[in-house]
């Protein structure tokens, strides 16, 4: 588990080669449905990093928000009236409106959270979307879910409240999401250690909060760890369906994946001679 390797690092600990820890961000209710019985079937152990608001509502992310009112628009075009000046996203196939869902959420990420809350109002209403089916698959788990799951390997650490930028908000909001969201953890289920930054966003400043309240945290930084990695940079690498199985067993394999990676450019190299 990531907490046993974090001990490990700590203890100076020898770790076996090629050891990899399991995570997923904001606890949604399909790690319960899907990913867990193939852990537990295997005895796998991962850690997930729940958004505390949303544990057993029906409630979801403002960020779920953008990807639900924009899957279920009546709509075939979406303009965006940021500070740049008016921009238009096509949503007339589904490539389309993933990409509008990309932009709309690189738009929001930079605003302050007055200026989010207050965009995001807007492109809901001009979306005009009936949401109600679409949203059960953003759902979050519940707290009986997780509790089921701790006792099977499953640990859960700090992912915020509400899931803001933390670089977009005053440090008191970001001490405040960070302890509350590890004092409902710690009151339903025990002691959260790690912390996830929502969106991989931090500066010195908030990693010093963090420090306060969990013993390491993980950002969305590609790459490796080792023993001199700080324990409140941590990388990782992402996995979506959109990777090949062979890129994510690459992926898996650093030196493999060197090799392919000069052996391809020997070969471009070679072709552009």
């Amino acid at each position: 588990s990531l907490n046993s390797l974090i001990n490990a690092v700590k203890n100076n600990d020898k770790i076996p080669v090629n050891s990899l820890a399991l995570t997923f961000d904001d606890g949604y209710k399909n790690n319960y449905e899907y990913v867990f019985p193939v852990l537990r079937k295997y005895n796998i152990p991962a850690t997930i990093f729940p958004v505390t608001a949303y544990i057993g509502t029906e409630e979801i992310s403002w960020l779920d928000k953008i990807d639900v009112h924009v899957a279920a628009s009546p709509e075939e075009e979406i303009a965006l009236d940021f500070d740049k000046g008016q921009e238009k996203c096509s949503l007339a196939s589904y490539q389309q409106r993933s990409r509008a869902c990309i932009r709309i959420k690189e738009l929001l990420k930079k605003a302050t959270e007055s200026k989010k809350n207050e965009e995001l109002n807007k492109i809901i209403k001009s979306l005009n979307a009936k949401t109600e089916d679409i949203k059960k698959e953003y759902l979050s788990l519940s707290w009986e879910q997780m509790r089921e799951m701790t006792r099977a390997n499953i640990e859960f650490g700090g992912h915020t409240v509400t899931h803001p930028i933390l670089t977009n908000i005053d440090l008191l909001r970001v001490d405040l999401e960070l302890k509350e969201s590890k004092e409902i953890i710690e009151k339903k289920i025990g002691v959260p250690r790690g912390f996830a930054y929502p969106n991989g966003d931090f500066n010195n400043n908030i990693k010093e909060i963090t420090k306060k309240y969990y013993s390491y945290a993980v950002s969305v930084r590609y790459g490796y760890n080792n023993y001199n990695t700080d324990l409140f940079e941590l990388k990782r690498i992402g996995v979506n369906n959109s990777f090949s199985f062979l890129y994510f067993v690459l992926n898996l394999y650093p030196d493999i994946r060197n090799m392919v990676s000069k052996l391809l450019d020997c070969l471009v190299s070679k072709r552009a001679g």
